[in-house]
């Protein structure tokens, strides 16, 4: 029988002893280092309005020390669950009922699986494009609507209240979302949710826009102090020529899964975390009278896990690119010492068409698509109810959406 294996690879099949014992000792050991990335919002704008104020704090410790409290985007799971449960990333996954039925059978596996994954992966991807554009073309509604208006950069808080004001003065925005258009005011529970999902948006838009730092230093970054070995290891021991032996890192960073300041993959670091689902923001509640608090003790995942731990780390160098709406794959090329990743991937973020190119309501019929939606499926059912080795729908049904490629 051929198995499906679920890692930080992503859902695995037909894995050679080493692999395998790789994955068994990544699953099984709390020793292993791994990278989260914390966007956050200072406490008080300063008052000169200058700088960037969303702060990207990387934190690097052992799985076993993410012992943070984390609201998972995707699934929405009961009961806490820590970070830590959570690495390493397993990227899109298959329905376990599509696992059972293609377990016993090598060549629907070898035909279908590989191919199936990376298209859902386009999928996601594009999704959380729309997603982004969608929350930006609410905020700039939201700018202009004459209010005092809170920047996203400025104290988050402050922001989803100005943001919740502004949707109940725009029942129709959250009405769309839950296909009630009959409805005077819509429900509290909705726009708390739709504020957070437009505050995810933009840090998303954010994070794309910023994507293709020339030199991402590690003073980019807010990082612990206890954390920094860690990177000063990857620049005492540098990328050789193929002229010298490469000299090892210290032991004490051995078992790791980062990707370090000496890797082709640093500069798109936070987009690659981002599609890895390692990227969260302190969650924040609503009293129903649209006054937000910061719960300082849990965290809320900004995106799924559409890319693997593994992937970001050693397959992808993660680009975007602002003048195309298709995505690209490159082969890297490789010499007898060449470092890791194999491919670059380049996902395409254009300026936002206007809305005589795609109305709102296209946006959000794609971005809320679920994988089995009946009207915009990824996977296929027979009529007895059984999964297909079909897919469809891996590209949005309109115009100007970015078709995106991994």
């Amino acid at each position: 029988m051929v198995n499906i294996h679920r890692s930080g690879f992503g859902q695995r099949i037909e894995v050679t002893p080493s692999d395998q014992y790789l994955i068994e000792n990544i699953e099984s050991s709390d020793d292993i280092y791994f990278q989260v990335l914390f966007i956050e919002s200072p406490p008080e704008l300063p008052t000169d309005h200058s700088g960037d104020q969303v702060t990207y704090r990387l934190c690097t410790k052992q799985k076993k020390s993410f012992d943070e409290s984390v609201i998972p985007k995707y699934p929405k799971s009961p009961g806490n669950t820590m970070i830590r449960d959570l690495l390493p990333s397993e990227g899109v996954e298959f329905p376990d009922e599509l696992c059972k039925e293609l377990s016993g059978n090598f060549v629907r596996i070898a035909n279908f699986y590989n191919t199936a994954r990376c298209l859902l992966q386009t999928r996601k991807i594009s999704q959380l494009i729309a997603r982004s554009w969608w929350a930006h073309r609410i905020y700039t509604g939201y700018l202009n609507s004459g209010k005092e208006n809170p920047k996203f950069d400025g104290q988050w808080t402050k922001f989803l209240e100005g943001m919740d004001s502004y949707l109940k003065a725009h029942p129709d925005i959250v009405n769309r979302l839950i296909d009630d258009s009959t409805a005077n005011e819509p429900n509290e529970a909705k726009v708390e949710e739709t504020a957070l999902d437009i505050l995810d948006g933009l840090i998303a838009r954010d994070i794309f826009l910023t994507a293709n730092a020339s030199a991402v230093g590690i003073d980019q970054f807010t990082i612990d102090e206890g954390d920094l070995p860690i990177y000063n290891a990857a620049y005492l021991y540098p990328q050789t020529d193929g002229t010298s032996e490469r000299p090892k890192a210290p032991t004490n960073t051995n078992d790791r899964m980062l990707i370090l300041p000496n890797s082709r993959c640093w500069n798109g670091i936070r987009l690659a975390l981002l599609l890895a689902g390692q990227a969260f923001r302190k969650e924040y509640k609503g009293d129903g009278n649209g006054n937000y608090v910061c719960q300082d003790s849990c965290y809320h995942q900004i995106c799924q896990s559409i890319m693997s731990t593994s992937e970001i780390v050693s397959h992808y160098l993660i680009e975007a690119s602002m003048e195309s709406f298709h995505g690209q794959i490159e082969e890297i090329p490789m010499g007898l010492y060449s470092d890791l990743p194999y491919l670059k991937t380049i996902i395409p973020y254009p300026p936002i068409p206007g809305e005589e190119q795609i109305r709102i309501e296209e946006l959000e019929e794609w971005f809320l698509a679920e994988d089995e939606d009946p009207e915009c499926p990824f996977f296929i059912k027979n009529p007895d109810g059984k999964y297909t080795t079909g897919i469809q729908n891996p590209t949005p049904p309109y115009p100007y959406i970015p078709i995106s490629t991994s």
